[in-house]
């Protein structure tokens, strides 16, 4: 399975040690013959809502900083509270849906290096939907995120605020957003390269 943890970017792994203990990260336990117990009938922290998790995911590859994912969140791994705010991994039971998310956003994470060390802004838009804008000389990354309606909704740039963005700047963002359509509970990723002004 290390090949696996590979392809998603993976470089480090923590290791959660199984058997009972009175702390979170079990390393002091004093009794190696009790397996911590599980509780599969728990309902996971985020609800099951898997949409919800990977809108998450992309905030946290899109933000400044080095994206950190805790072992076993790409693959839905559940949980709920303490003592159970970490469980096994999931093997054979891995979410299709999140690990093809997680792959997809560090890969988008590597190919645009303006999400390393480009400078932030933000976008307030109505509906409930937001944008994280990334931009330096070269390019600019927009991800719209969390239409919470029930409906796909159309963006319209006369709604717009933007904050901490360069005048020029936050009229390309208007322009590429404009008219564009964001699918209820999902993200809008847009790139830009601007020494060449083509949307991609």
């Amino acid at each position: 399975k290390i090949p696996y943890l590979k392809d998603l970017g993976v470089t480090a792994i923590y290791l959660n040690p199984i058997f009972q203990a009175s702390s979170n990260h079990r390393y002091d336990t004093q009794d190696f013959m009790k397996i911590d117990p599980m509780r599969p009938e728990s309902r996971p922290s985020w609800g099951g809502d898997e949409q919800l998790v990977a809108l998450a995911f992309g905030l946290l590859f899109s933000v400044p900083g080095v994206p950190c994912i805790y072992y076993g969140d790409e693959a839905g791994l559940e949980g709920d509270k303490d003592p159970d705010n970490r469980r096994y991994f999931p093997w054979g039971k891995e979410s299709d849906f999140l690990e093809k998310e997680v792959k997809e956003l560090a890969h988008w994470r590597r190919e645009n290096r303006v999400l390393v060390d480009g400078k932030v802004g933000y976008v307030k838009i109505a509906y409930g939907i937001n944008a994280l804008v990334r931009y330096n000389q070269r390019e600019l990354v927009i991800y719209c995120y969390y239409n919470k309606t029930d409906q796909d909704m159309i963006l319209d740039a006369g709604e717009f605020q933007t904050y901490c963005l360069p005048e020029k700047i936050g009229e390309l963002v208007s322009d590429i957003l404009d008219q564009e359509s964001v699918a209820q509970k999902a993200y809008l990723l847009k790139t830009f390269k601007l020494d060449r002004n083509e949307k991609e």
